[in-house]
C-alpha cells in the first residue's frame, strides 16, 4: 500500500501523518511550529517519523502533502503568510530536495475543505463552501465538483471587510472578517461580558470557545449574549459568501463547531434569514464539519496524491 504525508502547518503547532488512500491516519505526530528558519528542520523530523510509521504498516510513503496558512504560489511558495510571519519562501521545494518525494503545498483552509468535501461534511454535494475558525478565519469552496484554488491558492474569506475603520488586523487593514468572528475574537468578546456580569461562570474559568458554549448551554447571560454577538458577526460574512457562491453546503469547522447544533441551529438561522430573497431560490443546508482536528493533514494528502494518480 502506498501512503501519503499529510502535513497541518499551523500558527502554533504542525500535525502530521502518513495517510491512507481512503483518508486514514496511520499515525499522528506533532511539533511546536518555529521560526521560518528553523522550519524544515522541523518538518524533516516529523516526515521521517511518519515514513517509519507507513513502513510498520507494510506500506510506503509516496508523496508529500503539506498545508499551510497564507498565500501560496501555484508551484509552492508562501508568498505571504501574516499568521505565520512569511514571506517568499519556496517550502515546497526546500521539503522536496531534502527527501526526493513528489511534494504539494495548498492553503491550510483549502486543505480542510478538500477533505470535508471527499470523506466528510461535503460528501453528495456538487458546490460546497466552508469557513474554518481559528487563530484567523480560512475559507475554501467546491465548485461544479472541483476545489477552487483562485490565483495563488488563498480566498482571502477572513479579510472581507465587516466592520469598515473597525479594529487593526494583522494584515494591515482595518475591520476585517476575522478580527470579529474567529475563535480569538469570541473569547475577546467573552471577556467584555465576563466584565459586565461580574456573576457570571465565565469569571471562575478559562475562556474558550467551548467554555461560552457550556455556559450558554447552562443558561448564563454573560455567555448569551456573548455568542449571540458572535453569531451575528460571523453569520454577516458568511451571508456575503453565500450571496456570491451560492453553495448547496456550507460546512464550519474549527474548535467551536465542536459545540454542535447549539451553535450551528442560530447561526443556520440567521444565515438563511439575512441571504438575498433567502434560500428559496437557492437551498442551503449549514453544518459542522466533521473530519475534525484531522482535516488539514487528511485534505493536504488528498491534494498531493493527484501527483501519483
Amino acid at each position: 500500500m502506498r501512503t501519503i504525508i499529510g502535513i497541518d502547518i499551523g500558527g502554533t503547532s504542525i500535525k502530521a501523518s502518513a495517510v491512507s488512500p481512503n483518508g486514514r491516519l496511520l499515525c499522528i505526530h506533532t511539533a511546536e511550529t518555529p521560526k521560518q528558519e528553523e522550519l524544515v528542520c522541523v518538518l524533516e523530523s516529523l516526515v521521517r517519523l511518519c515514513k517509519a510509521d507507513a513502513v510498520e504498516a507494510g506500506a510506503s510513503a509516496a508523496a508529500i502533502g503539506m498545508g499551510s496558512p497564507g498565500i501560496i504560489s501555484t508551484d509552492g511558495k508562501v508568498l505571504f503568510s501574516n499568521n505565520l510571519r512569511m514571506r517568499n519562501f519556496d517550502l515546497r521545494a526546500e521539503v522536496e530536495k531534502k527527501f526526493q518525494l513528489p511534494t504539494s503545498l495548498l492553503n491550510d483552509a483549502f486543505c480542510a475543505t478538500l477533505a470535508e468535501y471527499r470523506f466528510g461534511a461535503g460528501r453528495g454535494v456538487k458546490n460546497m463552501a466552508m469557513v474554518t475558525i481559528g487563530t484567523g478565519i480560512g475559507f475554501g469552496a467546491v465548485i461544479n465538483g472541483e476545489l477552487f484554488t483562485g490565483t495563488n491558492s488563498c480566498m482571502a474569506g477572513g479579510h472581507i471587510i465587516t466592520h469598515a475603520g473597525g479594529l487593526d488586523c494583522t494584515c494591515g487593514s482595518k475591520g476585517c472578517w476575522e478580527m470579529y468572528a474567529s475563535a480569538s475574537a469570541l473569547i475577546r468578546i467573552a471577556k467584555g461580558y465576563a466584565q459586565k456580569y461580574p456573576e457570571s461562570a465565565l469569571n471562575a474559568k478559562e475562556i474558550t470557545g467551548l467554555a461560552v458554549a457550556d455556559c450558554v448551554r447552562a443558561g448564563d447571560r454573560a455567555a448569551s449574549e456573548a455568542m449571540q454577538e458572535y453569531i451575528a458577526n460571523l453569520g454577516d460574512g458568511m451571508v456575503s459568501a453565500c450571496n456570491i457562491l451560492r453553495p448547496e453546503r456550507m460546512v464550519v469547522g474549527g474548535g467551536l463547531s465542536g459545540a454542535g447544533e447549539l451553535f450551528i441551529e442560530p447561526l443556520r438561522e440567521y444565515v438563511l434569514n439575512k441571504m438575498f430573497i433567502g434560500a428559496d431560490y437557492a437551498p442551503l443546508d449549514i453544518v459542522c464539519a466533521q473530519m475534525g482536528n484531522a482535516a488539514g493533514i487528511i485534505g493536504a494528502a488528498a491534494y498531493a496524491s493527484r501527483m501519483i494518480e
